[in-house]
């Protein structure tokens, strides 16, 4: 969802529409893992424990993998 949205904003120049398609992506992420944890916790009846950690050990993952592949690709270019 999150590559989609990336790829029609690269076709949008201006800020304002960029920026309202940030807002909009943001609020389908967060419905989206709403009603993802409730069919979790509800529907599947998952462990809490395991389902918030997994879903913790995720976000975390997700903000340091950037910085690992732009650590990655400078460390080619001065080889």
């Amino acid at each position: 969802m999150i590559a989609w949205r990336m790829r029609q904003g690269r076709t949008t120049p201006a800020a304002q529409p960029s920026l309202s398609e940030f807002y909009r992506s943001w609020l389908e992420r967060y419905l989206l893992l709403g009603v993802l944890l409730a069919a979790g916790l509800g529907g599947l009846k998952l462990m809490p424990l395991g389902l918030l950690s997994g879903f913790i050990l995720g976000q975390v993952i997700w903000i340091f993998a950037p910085l690992t592949v732009e650590a990655g690709a400078r460390d080619t270019e001065e080889k």
